[in-house]
C-alpha cells in the first residue's frame, strides 16, 4: 500500500528534556481525508560519540504521548540505549489517535497505518541516513518498536507497506493488538476479546466516533462486518509476511491480563509458516502489559535491539 507525504510544521513543540522535536503533519493516505499532526523527539550519545544505529520508539494506545516521557525505568532505559549502546532514540507522538478516521469515514485500521509508516519512511531518509551508519545484518542499524497500539503500527509497516528494505529489527512489545480484528470483536474467542477501552478504539477507524450515540459494529458485534476486519487485519490481509532480512521479534509478558498475547499469537504463527523469516517470541514471565515499567521487560527489549541475524 502506498505510503502518504509529511511535511515538516514551524511550530515549537513542548519536548522532552534532552530531545530536540519536530512538528509534523501526515496527509495524502488512502481512504483517510484528514491530516494528522504528530512530534517527532530525537536524542543521541554524548556529544562526539559515534552513534551505532537509530531506534523509533511508538507508544501504545492512541499513540497521543511519548513513548516515556519522564525519567522512572523506561527513561533509565532510554538513557541506556544512548550511552551505553549508542543509540539514537526517537519517540513519536500522535495529536490524536493514529487509527482514527474522519465521522462515518470507512477507512479501517490497515489504511490508518499508513500515517506511521510515512513516519518512519521521513524518519529513515531524513534522521538515519545523514548519519551514514554501518551494521551488519539484522543489526540496528535502524530499528523500530512499539507498545500494544504502537506494536500494530510497526507490524503494519511491514505487512502492508513494504518498508522491510528500511528496517534491520521490528520489535512488538505486548502485541501486535490488531492481528485478527474480528476475533478481538467477536464472543466466539474470549481470549482474543478487546478490553472494555479497546472495543470502542477499534470502530473509530471505521469513522465510529460517538460510542453512545452511534455505536459501531464491534460493540455491536456485528458479525456481516467480518469481511472488512479481516480486510484491515494485519494477518488477514497481508500484503507481505515474509522478510528474509529483517529480525522480527515479538515480547509478551506473563502476566498480561489483555487479549494482547493471543493476538500476538495470531502474528506468531502466520510468520513461522514461512521458513525464511527470523522471527523470535520471548515470553517474560513477570511482566504485565506495559513494558515501560517492566525492568525485565526492557531487558528483553535492549538484548532485542542489540540482536543480529
Amino acid at each position: 500500500m502506498p505510503i502518504g507525504v509529511l511535511q515538516l510544521l514551524p511550530d515549537q513543540p513542548s519536548c522532552i528534556a534532552g530531545y530536540k522535536c519536530k512538528v509534523f503533519v501526515v496527509g495524502g493516505c488512502a481512504n483517510l481525508q484528514a491530516q494528522l499532526k504528530g512530534t517527532i523527539a530525537q536524542a543521541g550519545p554524548a556529544k562526539g560519540v559515534s552513534p551505532r544505529g537509530m531506534v523509533v520508539f511508538f507508544k501504545g494506545g492512541e499513540g497521543a504521548g511519548w513513548w516515556n516521557s519522564g525519567d522512572g525505568v523506561g527513561g533509565t532505559f532510554l538513557s541506556d540505549l544512548r550511552r551505553r549502546d549508542r543509540f539514537v532514540t526517537v519517540q513519536v507522538q500522535w495529536s490524536s489517535a493514529w487509527y482514527a478516521a474522519s465521522l462515518h469515514e470507512d477507512a479501517g485500521q490497515a489504511h490508518a497505518a499508513c500515517r506511521p509508516a510515512t513516519v518512519v519512511r521521513w524518519i529513515h531518509d531524513n534522521l538515519y541516513v545523514p548519519l551514514k551508519i554501518t551494521h551488519g545484518l539484522g543489526e540496528c542499524g535502524f530499528c523500530i518498536t512499539g507498545n500494544s497500539g504502537g506494536s500494530s503500527a510497526v507490524a503494519y509497516a511491514l505487512s502492508h507497506y513494504g518498508l522491510e528494505g528500511l528496517l534491520d529489527a521490528v520489535v512488538s512489545t505486548s502485541g501486535p493488538v490488531m492481528s485478527s480484528i474480528d476475533k478481538g470483536c467477536l464472543p466466539d474467542y474470549p481470549e482474543y476479546n478487546f478490553t472494555e477501552w479497546s472495543i470502542p478504539e477499534m470502530d473509530r477507524p471505521f469513522g465510529y466516533l460517538d460510542e453512545n450515540n452511534d455505536p459501531g459494529p464491534c460493540i455491536r458485534q456485528d458479525r456481516t462486518e467480518i469481511p472488512r476486519w479481516q480486510e484491515e487485519s494485519i494477518v488477514a490481509s497481508a500484503r507481505d509476511l515474509s522478510y528474509p532480512t529483517v529480525r522480527v521479534e515479538v515480547i509478551i509478558g506473563g502476566l498480561d491480563s489483555t487479549p494482547a498475547p493471543y493476538q500476538a499469537g495470531d502474528y506468531r504463527d502466520a510468520l513461522q509458516l514461512d521458513p525464511s523469516n527470523h522471527f523470535t517470541w520471548t515470553l517474560v514471565p513477570d511482566m504485565h502489559h506495559t513494558i515501560q515499567g517492566s525492568p525485565s521487560g526492557l531487558n528483553a527489549l535492549e538484548v532485542a535491539l542489540l540482536g543480529s541475524l
